[in-house]
C-alpha cells in the first residue's frame, strides 16, 4: 500500500471514528416548568406537559429517539446548560435575534399572545408599547418577551429579574412592579393558585403573538435530525395531529 493509500485510509478511519462518537443517541430536552399551555409540569416536576413538550416527544417517536424531558431545573440554568452542551434542546422558546445568532431553530409549533396584567384600579389604555414607557416589569431571569418588545423594555422600562410567574404576581398585588406580560393561560393558573383572581386584571389588547419554536445547542450532535424534524413538523399540521395537540390544552 502507498503511503497516500495508507494515509487516506487513516483519515478515513479518523472520520468514522469522530462521527460515531458524536452520532446522536438520544434526545435531551429541557423547557420552562410553569408556562400553560406550552410547557410546564405537574406539581411535584416529574411529568412534563404541554404543547411543546408533546411536539417533542412526536419527534423522538418519528425519528426512533429515546427523549428525557427534564422539567425541574429553573430556565436560566437550564439555558447554560443548552449553551454548554449539556443538553440537545429546550421545548418552547420565542425567536429573538440574539438567540438566532446562538441557537437552531425548529419550525413554530404553535403560537403564544402575550397580555398584560395590573393590579385593580390601575388599569391604563394600552395601544401601543411607548404607552408603557416608564413602568415597572418584573422579568423571568433568562426568558424574551419577543424580539421587538424585548428591544423597547431596555431603555424605556424599570426591569426586575424573578424567578417564578408567582413572584411576578404577587409583586404586581403589593405594588412592587406596575404591570406583569404574560399568556393568559400561565396568569390564569397562577392567579387561581394566589387566590388574587380579583385582584388581578387584564388588559385587552396584547402586546405580542410570537411564534414558539424548539431550539438545539449548535453543540448538540442531535443537529443533523433538524431538518427531518422540521418536515416531520409539517406533516403533522398537515395531518392535524399538531391542531390536536394544541386542542388538548387549549
Amino acid at each position: 500500500m502507498s503511503l497516500l493509500s495508507l494515509l487516506t485510509v487513516l483519515v478515513l478511519l479518523s472520520s468514522l471514528s469522530y462521527a460515531n462518537a458524536n452520532d446522536c443517541q438520544k434526545l435531551t430536552v429541557s423547557g420552562s416548568n410553569q408556562w400553560r399551555p406550552i410547557a410546564y409540569s405537574n406539581e411535584d416536576k416529574t411529568q412534563a406537559l404541554g404543547i411543546a413538550y408533546d411536539v417533542t416527544q412526536e419527534l423522538a417517536k418519528a425519528l426512533n429517539l429515546p427523549v428525557t424531558l427534564d422539567v425541574k431545573m429553573p430556565w436560566a440554568r437550564a439555558m447554560k446548560m443548552l449553551d454548554d452542551g449539556e443538553i440537545d434542546m429546550m421545548a418552547g422558546v420565542y425567536w429573538t435575534q440574539q438567540r438566532k445568532d446562538k441557537y437552531l431553530f425548529t419550525l413554530p409549533v404553535t403560537n403564544d399572545t402575550l397580555n398584560i396584567f395590573v393590579k385593580r384600579g390601575n388599569e391604563f389604555n394600552y395601544q401601543e408599547f411607548e404607552d408603557l414607557a416608564g413602568k415597572r416589569l418584573d422579568l423571568i431571569r433568562g426568558t424574551s418577551l419577543g424580539n421587538e418588545f424585548d428591544n423597547y423594555i431596555v431603555d424605556h422600562l424599570e426591569i426586575s429579574e424573578v424567578n417564578t410567574f408567582k413572584q411576578q404576581m404577587a409583586r404586581l398585588n403589593i405594588g412592587r412592579s406596575d404591570i406583569v406580560v404574560v399568556d393568559p393561560f400561565t396568569a390564569a393558573s397562577v392567579l387561581k393558585e394566589l387566590k388574587l383572581k380579583s385582584e388581578i386584571v387584564m388588559l385587552a389588547t396584547p402586546i405580542a403573538v410570537n411564534p414558539v419554536h424548539l431550539i438545539f445547542s449548535k453543540k448538540s450532535p442531535c443537529i443533523t435530525h433538524l431538518n427531518m424534524m422540521n418536515r416531520i413538523i409539517k406533516k403533522l399540521q398537515k395531518s392535524g395531529r399538531l391542531n390536536a395537540i394544541r386542542d388538548k390544552y387549549l
